[in-house]
C-alpha cells in the first residue's frame, strides 16, 4: 500500500494482517491491524529515495537515506539491521521522514498496558530503508506538517541562560576509591555546593546536585539503599542534604528500578518470585563489575512495593528527586508484546504522588517522568543488534518528538548541548558529564568544572 509517492520519495505499508484504510472521526485515515489479543501483528514501513529518516532512537536520531546502508555496514549490520523497543530504548512508535519542508510523521498511540513493539532498521542499499515494527494489535496514523510549524505549535524554550542545572557528583568509585583526605565524610556535599556558588553563582530555582554511586558506592547493594558508615552513614547524610537544600540547591538520589543484587535477595524471600524468567524459565541474570544482578519483572507488585519502601526512605533524608535508571535506557528483556511498561508507569505515579519529582534516562511518551535525559553514551550494539546506547546512524533531532506534541523538559548533558541547541524543549543542563564516565569528587570532578562555560557568569571562571 502506496502512502506518500512525491518526486523524491516513495512510502510504502505493508504487513501481517494486511493494513485496512479507514476513515477516522476527524476526516483523515487510519491503517489498521486487528487481530487477537496474543497474536502478534508485524507492520513493514518501506522508504526510498533522497530524503532524511528521523526514527525514535531515544530523544530522536536524524540520518539520510542514502548513508543509511553505509552506516549499518560500518556497523557489520548491513544485511541484519538494528533494533530498538519500546517502551524502553525507543522513545515513540513513530518513524519521520523529512522531505524539503515537510516532515510526515508514521505513528500509533501508546499502548495503555505498556506492551513492548521492537523496530528493526534494515538498508541492503544505499536509498532504500525498511523499518518493520513487531507487536500487538494496531491502528496507525499519518501526520503531515511543516516543520516551520513545529517550534510555534509545541513548547517554548526559555532563555538558555534561566534555564535550571543538574550537577552529577559521585562520592565513592568502582573499586571503593574516594578523595577525602580531611575525613569530611558526606560534608564532601556541602564543599561541592559551595565550589557550584563560586563557579556559577548562587543556584537558580531547579537547580539540582545529583548524587551517584558505582558498584561499591554510598548507596550500597540493590535493592535498598544504604548511606555508606565510610562516609558517616544516615545521620551524616541526611545532614549534608538539609545544608545543600538550604543554599538552594535540589537534591536527587539515584535507584535502579530494573535490577537487584543477587547476593542481598536472600533478605527478602518475597521477591525470589519477582526476578525475571525467559522462556525456557531461567532467572535472568546480569553480571557487573563483578557481581550478578537480578532483572526484576516490574509487573510484580511485591518489587514495584519494595522500590516504593526505598524510596520513601529517601524522601525522608530530605530529597526532591529520584533518578529511575534503566527503565527508558535498556531494552526489555522479553517478547513482543508482552506487557512490560505497566508497572514502571505505577511506580513513576506512586513517587511524584508522594511529592518527588522523577528523571529518567532516556525519553519516551509512556512513562509520566518530570523529566527525560537525553543520553550522552558511546555507540553500543549487541550482537544480535539491539542497540543498547548512541547515536550511530547521525545526529540527534527532536523533531520527531515535537511533532508528536511531546514537550517534556529534557536533561541535555554538556557535550549533547550544540546539538539540540535548535530544539524548542525545555533544557536541564547536565553541566558535569562531560566525558563517557561520571566524574568522581576529587580532581576529576573539578577538572569537569573548569571546562566549562557559564552563561550565567558570562563565561569562563577560574576555581
Amino acid at each position: 500500500m502506496t502512502l506518500i509517492d512525491i518526486e523524491n520519495m516513495t512510502m510504502t505499508l505493508d504487513g501481517y494482517p494486511k493494513p485496512v484504510p479507514v476513515i477516522n472521526d476527524n476526516g483523515g485515515t487510519d491503517y489498521q491491524q486487528i487481530a487477537g489479543d496474543s497474536e502478534i501483528v508485524e507492520t513493514t514501513l518501506t522508504i526510498q529515495g533522497e530524503g532524511e529518516i528521523i526514527w525514535p532512537n531515544r530523544e530522536g536520531e536524524r540520518f539520510s537515506l542514502m548513508s543509511a546502508h553505509k552506516k549499518l555496514k560500518a556497523l557489520n549490520r548491513q544485511n541484519s539491521g538494528i533494533s530498538l523497543c519500546w517502551p524502553a530504548t525507543a522513545s515513540v512508535q513513530a518513524m519521520g521522514v523529512i522531505d524539503g519542508d515537510t516532515l510526515y510523521t508514521f505513528y500509533t498511540d501508546p499502548d495503555a498496558r505498556g506492551r513492548t513493539r521492537f523496530l528493526e532498521l534494515r538498508a541492503e542499499e544505499p536509498g532504500l530503508v525498511s523499518f518493520n515494527f513487531k507487536g500487538t494489535s494496531v491502528s496507525w496514523k499519518l501526520l503531515l506538517i511543516p516543520i516551520s510549524d513545529i517550534k510555534k505549535s509545541y513548547g517554548k524554550r526559555k532563555n538558555p541562560a534561566s534555564e535550571a542545572s543538574l550537577y552529577q557528583l559521585g562520592l565513592i568509585g568502582p573499586a571503593g576509591e574516594c578523595e577525602d583526605p580531611e575525613n569530611r565524610g558526606f560534608a564532601i556535599l556541602e564543599d561541592a555546593a559551595h565550589v557550584l556558588i563560586n563557579k556559577f553563582g548562587p543556584p537558580l530555582p531547579g537547580d539540582i546536585i545529583h548524587v551517584f554511586g558505582y558498584a561499591e558506592g554510598h548507596d550500597i547493594g540493590y535493592p535498598d539503599y544504604t548511606p555508606s558508615s565510610k562516609l558517616g552513614g544516615k545521620p551524616a547524610f541526611k545532614s549534608a542534604i538539609e545544608e545543600i537544600r538550604k543554599l538552594g540547591f535540589e537534591v536527587s538520589l539515584y535507584m535502579n528500578a530494573r535490577l537487584a543484587e543477587r547476593a542481598l535477595l536472600s533478605s527478602y524471600p518475597n521477591l525470589e518470585s519477582s526476578i525475571l524468567t525467559d522462556i525456557k524459565g531461567q532467572q535472568v541474570i546480569e553480571a557487573y563489575r563483578g557481581r550478578d544482578f537480578a532483572v526484576m519483572n516490574p509487573s510484580s507488585t511485591n518489587w514495584i512495593n519494595h522500590i516504593l519502601s526505598e524510596v520513601n526512605r529517601l524522601k525522608n533524608l530530605g530529597i526532591t528527586w529520584i533518578q529511575l535508571d534503566q527503565i527508558a535506557g535498556r531494552a526489555a528483556p522479553v517478547s513482543p508484546g508482552d506487557i512490560w511498561g505497566k508497572g514502571y508507569r505505577k511506580l513513576i505515579e506512586e513517587i511524584r504522588s508522594m511529592g518527588l519529582k522523577v528523571w529518567i534516562q532516556g525519553v519516551s511518551d509512556y512513562y509520566p517522568a518530570d523529566a527525560f535525559e537525553a543520553t550522552w553514551r558511546a555507540v553500543d550494539v549487541l550482537d544480535d543488534g539491539t542497540l543498547r546506547g548512541g547515536f550511530p546512524m547521525g545526529v540527534p533531532d527532536t523533531k520527531l518528538m515535537e511533532s508528536l506534541g511531546f514537550n517534556s523538559p529534557l536533561i541535555v548533558p554538556e557535550k549533547k548541548r550544540k546539538s539540540l541547541e535548535n530544539s524548542s524543549f525545555i533544557m536541564i543542563h547536565d553541566r558535569c558529564a562531560v566525558d563517557d564516565e561520571l566524574p568522581m569528587w576529587g580532581a576529576s570532578w573539578l577538572n569537569n568544572l573548569e571546562k566549562m562555560q557559564s552563561p550565567r557568569c558570562g563565561g569562563h571562571k577560574k576555581l
